[in-house]
């Protein structure tokens, strides 16, 4: 709802189009440098740094896909957010 409230206001105050593009990602979870590097090479996985505090954000398509993708990485880090 949030999205579509600045949407609006961009549109009826600035006169700017805007649309918006929803991501395939469902699941995300912190990783460190080194699932980063591993992740880079995978599909159906993107990692972002969090500008806040650095963290790195693992983001997969789906629950499936990060369970097989930790399934077949031995060793690489993921952590619940919470």
């Amino acid at each position: 709802m949030q999205f579509e409230v600045a949407v609006a206001r961009l549109e009826a105050e600035f006169g700017v189009r805007t649309t918006l593009e929803h991501l395939p990602y469902e699941v995300v979870r912190r990783t460190d440098p080194a699932g980063e590097e591993l992740l880079r090479t995978v599909a159906g996985a993107e990692v972002l740094t969090r500008v806040r505090d650095g963290a790195l954000l693992a983001l997969f398509t789906s629950n499936w896909r990060m369970r097989a993708i930790a399934d077949n990485s031995r060793g690489l880090a993921l952590a619940d957010l919470l």
